[in-house]
């Protein structure tokens, strides 16, 4: 993209709100004379802001310049954190933790989604352990060393160590990580219904 479609694409991305709300009379006047309905042409907004007086757009789109520095930095560091992830979960000797190890420690908060991944396999590992076995490492593994199948053992056991060990040395409870508050609700109330009404073959065994 050269730079003129590059600065007309960040016009238009402010002039017609895609980059926060904007409003005022020199907004509204660019948005309705950009289109010659006679001609079916359109005039670009970086032509216009230079032959209609609109001072008041163009002191906004330098608001607007500002934020997307900002935003642009902000995306580099974010970028930045993921990469470094993989460097520190490899150097661990766990390249698996790389994913938690960057929602962990990128920049700035992100926002949880309104319902988890279920075709993620940390998400369903963490909402089997915490509904199946009280949140407890030591029964998950346990029920899969005593009961799990030849598959299970294979695959599920190194990942419940490895998830186990994830959490030792970051202090961090991967539900807390991993899922919202709604969630974590639920995920309680089928622990409590678990509880109640063990399912068959499921049920951890006692660990003493």
């Amino acid at each position: 993209m050269d730079i003129q479609d590059a600065v007309e694409m960040i016009i238009d991305q402010v002039v017609n709100g895609e980059w926060g709300d904007v409003d005022g009379d020199d907004f509204s006047r660019l948005r309705a004379e950009n289109y010659i309905p006679d001609a079916d042409a359109v005039i670009p907004y970086s032509r216009m802001l230079c032959t209609k007086d609109v001072s008041q757009a163009r002191s906004e789109l330098r608001g607007k310049v500002e934020e997307m520095r900002r935003a642009l930095d902000g995306l580099e560091a974010f970028l930045d954190a993921i990469d470094a992830a993989e460097g520190e979960a490899a150097a661990h000797g766990h390249p698996e933790w790389a994913p938690l190890i960057a929602l962990l420690k990128v920049p700035f908060p992100l926002e949880k989604p309104e319902v988890y991944d279920p075709d993620d396999t940390f998400n369903v590992f963490i909402m089997l352990r915490d509904t199946l076995f009280d949140g407890d490492w030591e029964q998950q593994i346990a029920w899969i060393e005593l009961q799990g199948g030849p598959e299970q053992k294979r695959e599920d056991l190194p990942l419940a160590r490895s998830l186990q060990a994830f959490e030792k040395r970051y202090e961090v409870n991967l539900s807390d990580l991993l899922f919202n508050d709604l969630d974590r609700a639920e995920h309680e109330r089928i622990r409590k219904e678990n509880a109640e009404h063990p399912p068959e073959g499921l049920w951890p065994p006692v660990v003493d």
